[in-house]
Order: structure tokens, then C-alpha cells, then sequence
């Protein structure tokens, strides 16, 4: 109606220069994020098992401190892309994918056992490689757009990693003991596998 003021859902909204087709490839990196929570979701309905939803709490834990950082730190932004209202430090895109790549590489590590065979080393070195390359794609297209700079980037992705990593010494040290009983219990038994959740 005349005098309503519209607003984008600038969350999905993705800027890149007309006619650079390397920039309308990363811009599909730069959402990663939220491409790849579905596929948790999936992966987490599928095993059943409990270190998903850990991954999904510790991921929930690092975007809420992302969203406190930025209104502490107050970091503007690069120049352009005006429609975004908020701060550029740490980037919560690369926040975010610096801790999956971190707790995926760190669970593989220490759970899956990957040294067993050659081949299952392969596939596990096959899959941290490529989540480590979705997340520096991540990163780099984020400055490459224009939407961060360097600093905010690099500085993301540490905080998410470092993130990551005491968000899994608490998994593995406090909550993965009590997987199993908790697996076992009514209801809760319904969604998870109690013989998923083992090393």
C-alpha cells in the first residue's frame, strides 16, 4: 500500500557483480550455512544417533555468540551492500563454518577411528578435506562480494574453530558417557539408536 516501506530478507539475499561469473559461483558458497543445515538435519534423522544434535546445539551456541560479538565489537562493515543493518566483525558465515569443519574434523579424529583400513581412511580424509574446502570457499567469497573484510573473515573462522573445539572436549568428556542410558530411556528411544551413540 501507498507510504508502506518494504524490506528484502536480506538472510537469502546475495549481491555479486553483473557479468563476473566466478562471483555468481561463490555466491552460492557464501551461503553454505544455510545449504548445509538440511543435510544435518538429514544426516541426524538417518543415524540417529546423539553426537548430531550435539553438533546442532554447539552450532546454535556459536551463532547466538556471533550475534553477541558483533554488537560488542560494533566493526562496520566494507562500503556497500547497504540493505545489510548489521556489523562485520567476526563473520558469522565463517564463523559458522569454521566450527563445523573444526568438530567434523575433530570427530572423525577421535571417534571414527579412520586409521582402520585404507579405504575407510580415505573416505574420512576425503570428507574433512572437502568440508574444510566448502569452508574456506565460504570465507574467501565472503570478502571476494565484498561483505566482510579480510580481518572479519579470519577472525570468524578462528573464534568458530576455537568454538568448536571446547564445545567437543565437553561432549566427549561430559555428555557422550551418559549417550547410551540416555538413548535408552522411553520416548527418547523412539528418535535415537542406544547402539548409535558408542565410539
Amino acid at each position: 500500500m501507498e507510504g508502506e516501506i518494504w524490506k528484502p530478507l536480506s538472510t537469502f539475499f546475495v549481491e555479486y557483480r553483473e557479468g563476473d561469473l566466478f562471483g555468481h559461483l561463490l555466491a552460492y558458497f557464501s551461503m553454505s550455512p544455510y545449504l548445509v543445515a538440511p543435510f544435518i538435519l538429514g544426516f541426524w534423522l538417518k543415524a540417529r544417533d546423539l553426537h548430531s544434535p550435539c553438533l546442532s546445539v554447539g552450532l546454535l551456541f556459536c551463532v547466538a555468540t556471533n550475534y553477541v560479538l558483533k554488537k560488542v565489537l560494533k566493526h562496520p562493515r566494507p562500503p556497500g551492500h547497504n540493505h545489510l543493518k548489521t556489523y562485520g566483525m567476526p563473520s558469522d558465515h565463517s564463523q559458522f563454518m569454521g566450527f563445523l569443519a573444526t568438530y567434523t574434523c575433530g570427530l572423525i579424529l577421535l571417534r571414527c577411528r579412520p586409521w582402520r583400513t585404507r579405504l575407510v581412511l580415505s573416505s574420512y580424509a576425503l570428507a574433512a578435506a572437502g568440508v574444510w574446502a566448502l569452508a574456506l570457499l565460504t570465507c574467501y567469497s565472503r570478502v571476494y562480494l565484498g561483505y566482510h573484510y579480510p580481518e572479519q573473515v579470519v577472525v570468524g573462522c578462528a573464534v568458530g574453530a576455537a568454538l568448536a573445539v571446547g564445545w567437543l572436549i565437553v561432549v566427549l568428556t561430559l555428555l557422550e558417557p551418559y549417550f547410551t542410558a540416555f538413548a535408552s530411556l522411553p520416548l527418547i528411544n523412539l528418535l535415537f539408536d542406544a547402539h548409535a551413540v558408542h565410539r
